[in-house]
């Protein structure tokens, strides 16, 4: 049997980095227009000065892989579903615009009738269940989704092969 407290209180230092916060950070350190197509979980970052680091897109919407850094030390790393270049002509190195190129994020990943990976993060907590998706989607499009505990269908973004996040059931 363990003696002590009955009671634990965690407590965290810090602010919440807004979406209007990491939007204008990866626009800095891509050089161009970037908007969040999902809102990101929410992320305590200890005071200091805050900063990301990212892979240049491969097309206009990407998944871009993301780590913050506070004071030049990594302090968490995660992914984020954006459209970046907007009202750009959009292109990778000296290629030609990917809108003239068939790029795989261009691709249908998720078709209708599909059992596809539901999931949802409630602050710390991601939820993953399956559904059938009610049409047809590529990264970033919105998406019905039918659950079998539900008759009424779940609206989310197609984050991925047979994968959709949604923001809350």
């Amino acid at each position: 049997m363990l003696d002590g407290a009955k009671q634990v209180i965690v407590t965290r230092t810090g602010r919440t980095l807004t979406a209007v916060e990491l939007e204008s950070l990866l626009q800095k350190a891509l050089n161009m227009p970037v908007k969040l197509l999902l809102p990101p979980p929410p992320l305590i970052v200890p005071d200091g000065e805050v900063s990301v680091q990212t892979e240049p897109p491969s097309s206009p919407r990407s998944l871009l892989p993301i780590t913050l850094f506070v004071n030049g030390q990594p302090i968490a790393t995660l992914k984020a579903l954006a459209q970046v270049g907007i009202g750009k002509r959009f292109t990778v190195g000296n290629q030609s615009p990917i809108a003239n190129r068939q790029s795989p994020l261009a691709a249908v990943l998720v078709r209708r009738r599909q059992t596809v990976r539901l999931q949802a993060q409630v602050n710390s907590v991601t939820v993953t269940a399956q559904g059938m998706a009610l049409q047809d989607g590529k990264l970033g499009d919105e998406v019905m989704v039918a659950v079998p505990w539900s008759k009424t269908p779940l609206k989310g973004v197609v984050t991925g092969e047979k994968e959709v996040t949604i923001s809350a059931w």
